[in-house]
C-alpha cells in the first residue's frame, strides 16, 4: 500500500490527511527513485485523530507502516488549521493528495533534523532539495515562523545544507545564510555519517530500563554511556543556540534531566 492509497482510504472516511517528510519530501528530487520511502507520515485534524487509527487498523492496511500525527512538536508555533490553510494538493501516483506549503514543510524538515541529531544525511539531503526548488513566491516570514529560537534552527539547517552539501543557497533572503557553520556542529554530524552500522547510529528503540542496570558499576556506566546524548540533540533538548559555545553542559544538562526524571519515576523513563 502507497501514500496514495492510505490518504484514499481515509478520505473514504471524511478524513483529509496531510502528507509529510519522507514521501512528501521525494517529490522535491528531480527523480522520483533518487528519494527512497520508508514510513507513511501523515497528519490529520486532532478531533479526527481517533477515527483515523481506527481506519488505519483495518487489515487492508496492515502491510503499510504509516506515522499519525495530530501536531507537531517542530511547528509548535502554528496551529492544524494554519497548516491545512496553507497546504497544497500535489499529484501522487496519479492521486492529489495533500502536502504543507513549501514554507512550512522546510521548517519541519530543518527543525526534525536537528531535533533528531542530524544522523540521517538522506535529511539534509531532503533539505536542500526543497531549498533549491523554492517557489518564487516563497514567504520567508512564514517560514521562519513567530518563535525566534527555532527561526535560528531552521537558518542553520539550511546553512548546513550548503556547507556540507553544497546546496545553492544565493535565492535564500536574510542574512545569516552566509553564516559559516559552528566547526563542534559539522565535525559532530560528519562523525555520525561516518559509522557503518545502524547500531553505532542515535537508538531507534529505546535500551532496558536504567532500573534493571543498578545491580553492578559496570552495568551502570553502560547505560549512562547508551543514554549520554549528542551535542546536536543535547542542544535540541535544552532549546539550545547552535553557536560556537562548548556543548559539554548541554550534554550534562539534558543528561541530568533525565536522570531526574528516572529517579522520580525509575521504571517510567528509559
Amino acid at each position: 500500500m502507497t501514500a496514495s492509497t492510505v490518504a484514499a482510504d481515509l478520505r473514504a472516511e471524511s478524513i483529509e490527511p496531510i502528507l509529510v517528510k519522507g514521501w512528501a519530501a521525494a517529490s522535491l528530487y528531480p527523480e522520483r527513485g533518487l528519494r527512497p520511502n520508508g514510513d507513511i507520515d501523515l497528519c490529520v485534524k486532532p478531533q479526527l485523530f481517533k477515527a483515523a487509527e481506527v481506519a488505519l487498523a483495518q487489515p487492508e492496511a496492515s502491510d503499510c507502516w504509516v506515522d499519525l500525527h495530530k501536531s507537531f512538536e517542530e511547528l509548535g508555533d502554528r496551529t492544524f488549521e494554519e497548516l491545512f490553510s496553507r497546504s497544497r494538493v500535489i499529484d501522487l501516483e496519479g492521486v492529489g493528495i495533500r502536502v504543507l506549503s513549501a514554507e512550512d514543510h522546510l521548517a519541519l524538515l530543518a527543525i526534525h533534523l536537528l531535533k533528531h541529531g542530524a544522523w540521517r544525511p538522506l535529511w539534509l539531503c531532503d533539505i536542500g532539495a526543497a531549498i533549491e526548488c523554492l517557489p518564487a513566491d516563497f514567504d520567508w516570514d512564514c517560514c521562519l515562523g513567530s518563535n525566534s529560537k527555532q527561526a535560528k534552527w531552521v537558518v542553520c539547517a539550511i546553512g548546513l545544507a550548503n556547507c556540507l552539501l553544497g546546496a545553492n543557497i544565493d535565492h535564500v533572503s536574510f542574512e545569516s545564510k552566509a553564516k559559516p557553520q559552528p566547526a563542534w556542529l559539522v565535525s559532530n554530524i560528519l562523525n555520525q555519517w561516518s559509522r557503518v552500522f545502524p547500531s553505532d547510529h542515535l537508538p531507534i528503540m529505546p535500551p532496558p530500563l536504567m532500573v534493571n542496570n543498578l545491580r553492578s558499576p559496570r552495568a551502570l556506566m553502560n547505560a549512562i554511556r547508551q543514554r549520554w546524548p549528542d551535542p546536536v540533540t543535547a542542544t535540541f533538548n535544552l532549546r539550545g543556540r547552535f553557536d560556537e559555545f562548548p556543548r559539554l553542559p548541554y550534554q550534562v544538562g539534558d543528561f541530568l534531566l533525565k536522570a531526574g526524571r528516572f529517579l522520580i519515576n525509575p521504571r517510567g523513563v528509559n
